[in-house]
């Protein structure tokens, strides 16, 4: 099981992290990162896509010491910024049980996306507060109509659903200029089941095909 399947960026995916895709499993941190590298190198390069560990650190830490982590980010507020949001409250290690997505807009300020009824409420304001000063914009997190899960296990792959449809919604109106939040929340509660299974699948053969190109 620690048989390295895939370097790409930053991220090493082991077998028993890819393992993860097949239905019924809960995402981990490894995925989630890769996927938000991958989207962020190859398709969506006006997005800015924060790591896990870099969302863990900002929700334990004060203004102060956020300022220091994401120093080197370069962030702005007029960028769109997507964050994985975990419910693990334990500092000495990675876990939680629960992913979804708070997305930093210009147009609607932070918004966040729970596919398990707003679950992750305050791990989601706990990051806004630390982000917020920083950005100079308000801490208040809107929390947005969107598809919900039916199982427990499919939060992560909602909440990396949820991140492309936001990034790609953004790129293309950018070139467009037209921001509707009503055509967002349509966008987040059409993800069907099957969309969810399928981007399971379509993971399982994108790390496939990089890990032959490399």
């Amino acid at each position: 099981s620690m048989e390295v399947v895939l370097s790409y960026e930053d991220s090493c995916l082991y077998s028993c992290d890819v393992a993860l895709l097949q239905p019924g499993n809960w995402l981990n941190d490894k995925i989630i990162d890769f996927y938000f590298q991958y989207l962020g190198k190859e398709l969506y390069s006006s997005v800015r896509f924060i790591s896990s560990s870099t969302v863990f650190m900002l929700g334990l830490c004060d203004t102060e010491t956020a300022a220091e982590v994401l120093e080197p980010l370069n962030l702005s507020a007029s960028q769109l910024l997507l964050f994985p949001i975990n419910n693990n409250e334990d500092s000495r290690s990675i876990g939680g049980t629960h992913w979804s997505l708070l997305a930093y807009d210009p147009a609607f300020g932070f918004c966040h996306l729970d596919s398990y009824s707003n679950m992750n409420r305050s791990p989601c304001k706990r990051v806004a507060c630390s982000i917020a000063p920083l950005l100079k914009v308000s801490s208040d997190v809107k929390s947005i109509p969107c598809a919900q899960q039916h199982n427990s296990y499919d939060c992560g792959v909602y909440a990396l659903q949820f991140a492309e449809i936001y990034a790609r919604t953004f790129q293309s109106r950018k070139e467009s200029d037209n921001a509707s939040s009503q055509k967002l929340h349509d966008l987040f509660t059409k993800v069907t089941p099957s969309k969810i299974s399928k981007l399971r699948a379509d993971l399982r053969r994108l790390i496939e095909t990089l890990h032959k190109d490399q």
